[in-house]
């Protein structure tokens, strides 16, 4: 069982540092460029805050902070901290989605409503700030080309630092789609190293409802809320309550698991 825990804080580093990879590319996209490992620390900092802070929403700003000192850059960090949260919970919508679709163990059709609903809205939501993010910066390309027609010598430039945001459009949701599916592998595993005997996909199933939920500054660390989410959605399927409780709490040591990134 150790070594399953062992396993699932692994795999929770790994999605952080994707995470952080999407983060970064995400960024780019506004026109902040920063180090890789320097998004990673913000990125790690901004989880281990969450183990002494209500919400990911509150921890968030810890990690606005660092990438603003770091950027120089407030808004830029701002907006792409809200599009990557965002596409982040559309994403894992989608996959909670995907998972109750193939999982034989008759989840709920409340959660299914739920992940379905997560999925509309955010990804919804995820596609309103691209496109503007993209008009933004076809407006921007269009301008920088009108002043290499008056300048020539600088249209290099002018033209480079757009370039980036452009080419890089889908990277960010390619990355988040696999930090998604790394967490989720990373629960299955907290659940199995509790004594669970779910699979895969019934823990992706519910991934979602623990996302959303996390970003609502309800209770310090999540305490409570992670577990009672376990137990409303998992024990219909003939899951323990003690196991999911000891499941909740290997997460809550995951949270911890990225602080090595930061040091």
């Amino acid at each position: 069982a150790s070594s399953l825990v062992a396993l699932s804080w692994l795999v929770t580093l790994a999605s952080r540092v994707v995470e952080s990879l999407a983060l970064q590319a995400t960024l780019a996209r506004y026109g902040s460029a920063i180090r890789a490992t320097d998004v990673m620390k913000s990125v790690a900092a901004a989880n281990f805050a969450s183990t002494v802070l209500p919400g990911d929403v509150v921890s968030g700003i810890a990690k606005w902070g660092h990438l603003t000192r770091t950027s120089g850059k407030p808004a830029a960090a701002l907006r792409a901290l809200i599009s990557q949260r965002i596409a982040l919970i559309a994403v894992a919508g989608l996959v909670s989605g995907v998972s109750v679709y193939i999982s034989t163990a008759g989840i709920s059709k409340q959660l299914q409503m739920f992940n379905a609903i997560v999925f509309i809205v955010f990804s919804t939501a995820a596609w309103v700030a691209s496109s503007h993010n993209i008009s933004t910066a076809m407006r921007r390309k269009v301008f920088h080309r009108r002043k290499i027609k008056h300048d020539f010598t600088k249209s290099r430039t002018a033209a480079r630092p757009m370039r980036q945001p452009l080419t890089k459009i889908a990277c960010p949701e390619v990355l988040l789609l696999l930090a998604t599916l790394l967490t989720s592998f990373g629960l299955w595993i907290a659940l199995v190293a509790a004594g669970s005997d779910v699979y895969f996909a019934d823990a992706g199933a519910v991934y979602a409802a623990l996302l959303v939920a996390r970003q609502l500054p309800l209770t310090v660390a999540g305490l409570g809320i992670r577990e009672t989410i376990l137990i409303h959605t998992l024990t219909p399927i003939g899951q323990s309550e003690e196991e999911l409780v000891l499941a909740g709490l290997i997460l809550l040591g995951s949270l911890a698991a990225p602080l090595p990134a930061s040091i």
